[in-house]
């Protein structure tokens, strides 16, 4: 092992400077391109680099404070990331964002994505050393590539109805002195979109088919209070003035006890009066029927409704 290797295995990702420092000789480090990940930034195994090892390149290709952003800051918090923009692993392909203090040069290496702020740059948090810029922050930055479909998605994806990273309040203060980010109009127009309170992409996916057909914005997470047993039952999406209920079934919906407990579920909903139509795997293929069976039943209801009243 090079004394080169050795102090990259041990520390991670480092300056040329601070390999230097350690007392590897520059002919050492000019012989070894394997571990160059960005211009005078190097680490072990550069070629098989995972997000946390890219972000921390990254930051040390940084000559001043920074914290990482952007979709990279969001995967680093285990946000839901759509498939538009990448769900799944992180791949070398996806740049890493950073953001910096608005006095300082912006970064510009391959690979890096570098935002600056007037605002105070302190962490949200650290993950495993690695400073976290505020998730509200990270989602405005990627208004720069995503649509805005992809950000309603990301968007509800930080205002989950259980374990939220953030509060709405939060999501819209971004807006009240964002500075310069590319994107922002699509961002505003995604921000009238987002509903705090949803479980899945999925509900959200959903969600936007529905607006997108010419249909009212559904409510989301529906308490239905059950009298027959004290309890209550949260439906996914829908409208509860005309009763009409839309569940998005996941894939754990199909495990036969998962199933079992939906029947029992819905033949209470129903007893209640309440209509359900649900969103399978099929309509995230092709919305077309359930739109199709969603328009009728609101039809239907109001239709009731007005023959009651009159």
């Amino acid at each position: 092992m090079t004394l080169l290797h050795e102090a990259l295995a041990n520390q991670g990702p480092l300056s040329r400077s601070e390999v230097l420092d350690l007392g590897v000789g520059r002919r050492q480090i000019d012989e070894a391109p394997e571990y160059r990940v960005h211009r005078g930034v190097y680490c072990e195994k550069a070629p098989s680099l995972d997000l946390m090892m890219a972000a921390r390149a990254a930051l040390a290709s940084c000559a001043q404070p920074a914290l990482v952003s952007g979709l990279a800051g969001l995967r680093l918090l285990e946000t839901a990331i759509p498939y538009s923009l990448g769900h799944g692993e992180w791949t070398p392909r996806e740049p890493i964002c950073l953001v910096v203090h608005s006095g300082k040069a912006r970064v510009r290496r391959p690979g890096i994505e570098c935002h600056r702020t007037h605002q105070t740059l302190e962490p949200w948090c650290e993950v495993d050393g690695i400073p976290i810029a505020h998730p509200a922050r990270s989602w405005l930055y990627t208004a720069a590539t995503a649509d805005v479909n992809a950000l309603v998605l990301l968007g509800d994806a930080l205002l989950r109805r259980q374990g939220p990273l953030i509060r709405p309040e939060e999501l819209g203060a971004v807006f009240s002195n964002p500075g310069c980010v590319p994107g922002i109009k699509k961002a505003r127009h995604a921000l009238a979109l987002i509903r705090p309170g949803t479980e899945s992409t999925g509900e959200s996916w959903t969600r936007l088919q529905i607006i997108r057909a010419g249909l009212p914005c559904p409510e989301v997470s529906i308490v239905v209070p059950r009298p027959d047993t004290g309890s209550f039952s949260i439906i996914d999406l829908g409208y509860e003035e005309l009763m009409i209920g839309v569940e998005c079934d996941g894939p754990h919906h199909t495990d036969p006890g998962q199933m079992e407990r939906d029947v029992d579920r819905e033949n209470a909903l129903k007893a209640l009066g309440w209509r359900i139509i649900r969103a399978t795997a099929s309509t995230y293929r092709d919305p077309t029927s359930f739109i199709e069976a969603l328009r009728i039943a609101r039809s239907e209801a109001i239709a009731l409704r007005h023959a009651r009243a009159a």
